[in-house]
């Protein structure tokens, strides 16, 4: 017994035209196919089926799939700009946010360490800031400037950071945060700017923008 093998195939009609995508079963010496009777005049063809499924009206030639659409009517087909500017915001805001997660590696007294920068983080880092300011003022503070500041670097304990360099890690962590917000900010706006699809496809989070 012969073990059914479908090939996938377009109809086209008597003038070449594609009308009707097919699986056809190649396990029998006369292609059959599968769910679809074939009317007088069509053809099936096998042959470069994703350059016809990007084409709008595809038209085979006995050779090669050839467009017939007009520009306007392609043009009718593709998305919106404000649809490709939208999606492109979303690309930019995604990878901004995964950037700043991953926060920053600097070199420590204890060797190179990287801090993590996602929203809590940044809030704990703020707090932790915050206490020491306060004990380095001689105000109430859950910080003992003789041990210093209770933090830890990803993938490593809790450890006491000198006050200094506890400030120093919180300089480089929200410069860093300043400068990418700045910066997405910025590629935010270019992206408004632009007017058609192939500016906007061309857009990265990371590409250089220059001003004016």
């Amino acid at each position: 017994m012969d073990i059914m093998k479908l090939t996938p195939a377009f109809v086209v009609d008597r003038d070449g035209y594609k009308t009707e995508f097919v699986n056809v079963d190649m396990s029998n010496h006369t292609p059959s196919v599968f769910s679809y009777h074939m009317r007088d005049g069509e053809i099936l063809v096998f042959d470069h089926l994703d350059v016809a499924d990007r084409m709008v009206r595809p038209r085979w030639n006995g050779v090669a799939w050839v467009e017939t659409a007009t520009p306007y009517e392609i043009e009718a087909t593709l998305p919106s700009i404000e649809v490709i500017r939208a999606a492109k915001l979303a690309e930019i805001d995604k990878a901004r946010e995964t950037e700043i997660n991953k926060g920053i590696t600097i070199d420590t007294s204890l060797g190179t360490r990287n801090f993590s920068l996602t929203d809590r983080d940044q809030m704990n880092l703020g707090a932790s800031r915050g206490e020491l300011m306060a004990a380095m003022a001689g105000l109430p503070s859950a910080v003992d400037l003789s041990k210093g500041v209770f933090y830890h670097a990803d993938g490593h304990p809790h450890t006491f950071w000198s006050p200094v360099e506890f400030n120093n890690i919180c300089f480089a962590a929200f410069a860093f945060v300043t400068e990418r917000i700045i910066y997405y900010k910025n590629l935010r706006a270019y992206v408004q700017s632009l007017m058609t699809r192939a500016d906007l496809e061309e857009v990265y989070y990371g590409m250089e923008i220059y001003a004016g």
